[in-house]
């Protein structure tokens, strides 16, 4: 959001206070301040010395020489109409940053690289100073070189960002509140004053309007008043130049009155042409207003030219004829203001924050009006606001106000907050700091609460503005902010807990997956639940269904957010692969990540959920989709690097492995497929089963879904249902104790038939090698010259050890033979020299 400098002078008291004092202060307060910049900073007078005029005749370009003081002549091209010889105008080299059209300038081409312009002319809009975009600005005074806020006023234009629980800081006059908190500087009493003295109120009747509000669920609050001889006109220099600063384009003065409104108190505001309204009016010279859901279907030509079609969860202000608007989001153009609009209907409403969220995203337009309702608005700002919004009619167009004919429905009032009682010292507690009871009733009074001290205790009433303190920690969070957080001293948490005993050292399930996966060296990533049509044709199965068949379906978002997240994913790796994928591209050198979560399967429930209710609606309705818990890792390495892949994915194996093991229900086996798979590369396969039934699968990628995935590098993959291997929520910690005795680790190399598989040749020698045996596990595989027809080498890393001793070679080479006279046995393998 934008603010001016400017105009918060205008409503509370910063003289003498520091630029840099004003942002420290909102940043400490909560309120991010992204950027502060002047106006014309960086700007400088600078006189045209040459001007040749060159382009076509639709298009014509003033090709000049301009003085900028610094004793090189700049070169410039313009399109504006009004340049010539010997004007001075605001000249803004490359470099400069101009707030107002949020613009870098830089050297620019013209005519297809013919010409180079070396910065750019300003205009008046350009520099925020008033809606003129006609021509440059030319300069009465000045030198060239000289700075351009020494011969215009300036602004300093603020860049901030307002937390989504406080709606009342959307305006000038919020942020103004907070700043006179801060600074205990007193705030502007709003008597509705320019810089030119307070506005006059001519006397007069309103004119006669009637509004009825039947949709109450929608409108809290519907205020209106008409006003009769409008003169629709630009509006003042002055007007122009605060809507300008905070990105407002300038139309006429009713349209800029209601912006300005907006701006200044927070409260959105719509302007009805009254002769179109009373038209259609049942009673023959009376606007009627009636505030109702839209008729399915229902057309209603909105401002910005586009006919939408509305549904019954819409609001609209209508006649008894047909919609005029869009409540809370845009006019109709039927009703809008045009230049011979002379009598108008002003309209100030509060409006159901969710109907209108609704709405905005269910017909794709977003404005600042719909932005405003969307945060729950005060339903008190009306009030004020439509007065401010008519006495700046009446002021700047002539129109005729008398306030007293306002028209104010108000069916739905919001609850006002509840009183909250505080100590001094509970306030203290809280923050850990020491905090007196003056400065507690204080702070509070200036942050607009009603404060009633007894005793020690406080019994705070929040502002109507404030309906977001409610705990006694939102009111020391107040009090914090005002103090300032950098003025807390850093101390250590004053409480302690007794450290567990052994006995009870259970840590949560997920935290100690998470362990092992870190210990393997893999980095965790969260990402989205939500994904596109296109995320799922790219995914890989659905870790339950290893051949491919019977994938569950997508759960379909019936209003999402955006296109790209319009599904729930089915398998971790949908968005799991983009973020390594990303990582790689980014130049991440084999990056290594792991992903616990759920994932969502339309129709593969079988029973009901866990909390269902015993009278038995549950059964009647839509199954709700099967979310089985899900772990998934994805890696990557150098696409020469054929044997760093089989390693990862013999660590990815281990792993799971590992998890199994802690938790005990049941062991995995791993299956290589019958037949190949497109999505993997052929024989770095394999699948898991628990108990018969699939869990999961792991693999190297082939290179046709590394294409589609955008990535060179070879990427190794597991995902697996812990559903169906794990139930414990907690694990109890076990700590192997190290080894007491050295192992002693050989390679055997072996030379296998095709028919038997890696994961067959580990089974044969674990259930055969005895004790002495602690691992065995593949390290190579190799096929090529020197192994026998329809045979495949493998290089298995053996590991022995005794817990009571040291092994002697004797030993080893007994287990040793004994495994290979069994692997020549049942798998007719044989030890290759």
């Amino acid at each position: 959001m934008k603010l001016s400098l400017n105009w918060l002078s205008s409503l509370v008291d910063l003289s003498g206070i520091p630029l840099e004092d004003i942002t420290s202060a909102l940043i400490r307060s909560g309120t991010e301040v992204n950027s502060a910049l002047p106006t014309c900073a960086g700007v400088i007078a600078a006189r045209i010395t040459s001007l040749e005029w060159a382009g076509s005749k639709d298009h014509p370009l003033a090709v000049c020489t301009v003085d900028d003081g610094s004793g090189t002549a700049r070169n410039l091209v313009s399109g504006a109409p009004n340049l010539r010889e010997g004007v001075l105008v605001p000249f803004a080299p490359p470099g400069t940053f101009l707030p107002i059209i949020d613009l870098l300038i830089e050297p620019r081409p013209f005519g297809r690289g013919k010409w180079i312009s070396e910065g750019m002319l300003c205009s008046a809009r350009e520099l925020g100073l008033s809606g003129d975009h006609e021509g440059i600005l030319l300069l009465e005074k000045g030198s060239p070189g000289q700075p351009l806020h020494e011969l215009l006023e300036q602004d300093t234009i603020l860049d901030v960002e307002i937390t989504t629980n406080r709606p009342d800081c959307l305006s000038h006059w919020g942020i103004a509140r907070e700043l006179a908190a801060l600074f205990e500087r007193p705030l502007h009493s709003l008597h509705w004053e320019t810089e030119n003295g307070p506005l006059p109120v001519p006397a007069g009747k309103t004119l006669p309007c009637t509004v009825t509000v039947e949709d109450t669920d929608g409108c809290r609050r519907f205020m209106a008043l008409a006003m009769d001889n409008v003169a629709v006109g630009p509006a003042p220099q002055w007007m122009q130049q605060r809507l300008l600063s905070v990105g407002v384009r300038p139309i006429d003065a009713i349209v800029d009155i209601s912006n300005y409104v907006a701006h200044e108190l927070g409260e959105p505001l719509h302007m009805f042409d009254y002769d179109v309204v009373a038209k259609d009016g049942r009673t023959p010279g009376n606007a009627e207003l009636i505030i109702r859901r839209a008729h399915d279907g229902e057309a209603l030509l909105c401002l910005d030219g586009v006919e939408r079609h509305c549904t019954p969860d819409d609001i609209v202000v209508s006649t008894p004829a047909a919609a005029l608007s869009l409540a809370g989001i845009m006019g109709g153009e039927h009703s809008g203001i045009s230049a011979s609009t002379t009598r108008i209907i002003i309209e100030a409403a509060s409006w159901n924050p969710r109907r209108i969220r609704r709405t905005s995203r269910l017909h794709g337009i977003r404005t600042d009006a719909s932005a405003l309702f969307e945060k729950d608005l005060s339903d008190d700002l009306p009030p004020p606001a439509i007065e401010r919004a008519a006495v700046l009619v009446a002021s700047l167009t002539g129109g005729t106000l008398a306030l007293s004919g306002a028209v104010d429905i108000h069916p739905g009032a919001q609850a006002p907050s509840p009183p909250v009682t505080v100590t001094a010292s509970a306030i203290s507690g809280i923050l850990g700091y020491p905090v007196a009871g003056d400065s507690v009733s204080s702070i509070m009074k200036r942050l607009g609460a009603d404060v009633a001290a007894d005793g020690e205790h406080f019994t705070i009433t929040a502002p109507v503005f404030r309906n977001d303190l409610v705990l006694p920690e939102d009111i020391a969070e107040e009090i914090g902010r005002c103090i300032g957080y950098d003025a807390l001293p850093a101390t250590l948490p004053g409480q302690r807990r007794d450290a567990p005993r052994p006995d009870q050292y259970l840590i949560d399930g997920d935290a100690r997956i998470r362990d092992i996966a870190l210990g393997a060296g893999f980095t965790e990533a969260r990402t989205t639940s939500f994904v596109s049509d296109e995320d799922l044709a790219t995914a890989l199965p659905a870790c339950a269904h290893p051949d491919g068949s019977g994938s569950p379906r997508a759960v379909t978002i019936t209003n999402p957010l955006t296109d790209i997240g319009s599904r729930l994913r089915t398998s971790l790796l949908s968005t799991l692969l983009r973020s390594l994928v990303l990582n790689v591209n980014r130049g991440v050198v084999s990056p290594r990540l792991f992903e616990l979560g759920h994932v969502y399967w339309e129709g593969s429930r079988t029973s009901l959920p866990a909390g269902t209710m015993p009278d038995g609606i549950d059964e009647t309705r839509t199954p709700l989709p099967l979310e089985p818990r899900t772990f998934a890792m994805a890696a990557a390495v150098p696409e020469r690097d054929a044997e760093g892949a089989a390693e990862l994915l013999h660590l990815m194996r281990r792993t799971v492995e590992r998890i199994v093991d802690e938790k005990g229900k049941c062991r995995l086996d791993w299956v290589q497929p019958d037949s190949p798979n497109e999505l993997f590369h052929p024989g770095r396969t394999v699948w898991a089963y628990a108990a018969g039934v699939p869990a999961g699968y792991a693999g190297e990628l082939s290179k046709s879904v590394r294409d589609m995935l955008d990535c060179k590098d070879r990427i190794v993959v597991l995902e697996c249902t812990l559903d169906a291997v794990i139930t414990a929520s907690d694990i109890a910690v076990a700590y192997p104790s190290p080894p007491r005795f050295p192992g002693i680790a050989e390679d055997l190399a072996l030379a296998v038939p095709e028919s038997s598989t890696g994961l067959d040749l580990l089974q044969e020698i674990t259930a055969h090698a005895g004790v002495l045996l602690e691992s065995a596990r593949i390290i190579d595989m190799y096929r090529g010259s020197g192994l026998p027809e329809g045979h495949r080498g493998y290089t298995v890393r053996m590991v022995y050890r005794s817990p009571e001793r040291t092994l002697t070679n004797e030993e080893v080479s007994t287990v040793r033979t004994a495994v290979l006279s069994h692997l020549e046995t049942a798998l007719h393998a044989v030890q290759r020299s």
